[in-house]
């Protein structure tokens, strides 16, 4: 499981909550949105943003920490305009441990996973309203524990995967179509197809791209495709030495099809940044040593190429940075986070506004305790203004 996932099951009750926001001295302007104290939920994920500049996003853990053995976790909203916090929690019959990154559709309506709850606790997919009102979608009655989110088409059928079920036990990429359908569309064939998923992204053409964390010829990961008509592809696989391994985070696809990642380790550093193109050869871009580690979310871009992203560690406070790998290769850590009020270990990627603004997270810190003392808080919401 990943250093966020946390587990519990709850009950669909609205918490609203005005956001106290903080402007935190850096060289860059980084303003906390909301400050996680664990009843309105606990250690969150990427997060996204619609048109208006709302944003989204999901919390493994916490939100009625009375039942599930501290909370079972929510989808949650930040109002642009009034910066109104509002969440939805779960419960463990509709879902335990909900994990994104969440998908939104053109309607705006909100789709995502938990890798528990559910009719056999093998956990659900989810959908939600603008509003961040939980409906539930469908629950796993085989196989099951969908960990990477979902994505979707151009005709609204959700895809995802899984760790457990399929052929030889260790889990595949599912379809849910609309109307419910569910199709297991491919089951990993260990260790050459590679296993535990750790993304699920549409690339071009409408062909799913993605990663597993282990498993491949040399043990330390893989890259994968899947088309319309069913071929599965291994497109790489990683040595763990110093073109990286164990991938995280989605594949970022550029113009020319280019694809853009991370890994989580890789030898003598502390993790990579990687372009994958069409032909199949892997470029590292960047390697960590120091500098940052463990870079465990995506990517993105601005229109020049600049990349944006976390690591989880390290830095001058071993607390994880925001950094930027310009089009040129230099790399600069935009924003050092300091296990203090401004929160401590991004465990996921970002979201980029039109003007340029970075919206991202953290699994610890923030203001006050975590109910549990866990990182000494429960993690925040932040902006950074590069």
């Amino acid at each position: 499981m990943s250093a966020r996932a946390r587990l519990l099951k709850c009950t669909p009750a609205v918490l609203g909550f005005i956001v106290a926001s903080a402007v935190l001295s850096s060289a860059q302007t980084l303003t906390v949105l909301h400050y996680f104290q664990g009843a309105d939920g606990q250690n969150p994920g990427a997060v996204i943003l619609d048109a208006a500049g709302n944003i989204y996003g999901e919390t493994p853990a916490g939100g009625n920490i009375s039942i599930c053995g501290g909370g079972c976790g929510n989808i949650f909203r930040i109002a642009a305009s009034s910066k109104e916090f509002s969440a939805v929690n779960f419960q463990g019959t509709n879902g335990n441990g909900i994990n994104g990154p969440l998908a939104r559709n053109a309607k705006g309506d909100l789709f995502g996973t938990a890798y528990m709850g559910g009719v056999s606790n093998l956990g659900t997919i989810f959908e939600a309203d603008t509003q961040a009102r939980r409906i539930l979608f469908f629950s796993f009655g085989s196989g099951g524990e969908p960990v990477t989110g979902v994505v979707l088409d151009a005709e609204g059928n959700l895809y995802g995967t899984m760790t457990l079920g399929g052929a030889s036990g260790a889990g595949g990429i599912f379809e849910l179509t609309p109307e419910g359908k569910y199709s297991l569309l491919y089951s990993f064939s260990p260790p050459m197809d590679g296993y535990f998923p750790t993304s699920l992204t549409m690339g071009p053409s409408d062909r799913l791209y993605g990663t597993n964390g282990n498993g491949g010829v040399f043990g330390g990961g893989t890259i994968f495709s899947l088309d319309k008509a069913g071929k599965f592809t291994v497109l790489y696989s990683f040595t763990g030495g110093t073109d990286g391994g164990y991938p995280l985070g989605p594949l970022l696809f550029g113009a020319n099809g280019e694809a853009y990642g991370v890994a989580g380790s890789s030898y003598p550093g502390e993790g990579l940044i990687f372009q994958f193109d069409k032909g199949g050869t892997e470029t590292v871009l960047y390697t960590f040593e120091g500098d940052g580690g463990f870079p465990n979310g995506g990517l993105v871009a601005d229109p020049e190429g600049n990349l944006y992203g976390t690591t989880f560690g390290t830095g001058d406070f071993d607390g994880g940075l925001v950094f930027e790998l310009a089009a040129g290769r230099d790399f600069e850590a935009l924003y050092k986070f300091t296990n203090g009020s401004s929160g401590y270990a991004p465990g996921a990627g970002l979201a980029r506004d039109s003007s340029g603004t970075l919206y991202g997270t953290t699994i610890g810190g923030g203001e006050g305790d975590c109910y549990d003392g866990l990182f000494n808080g429960c993690g925040v919401v932040f902006k950074l203004v590069p």
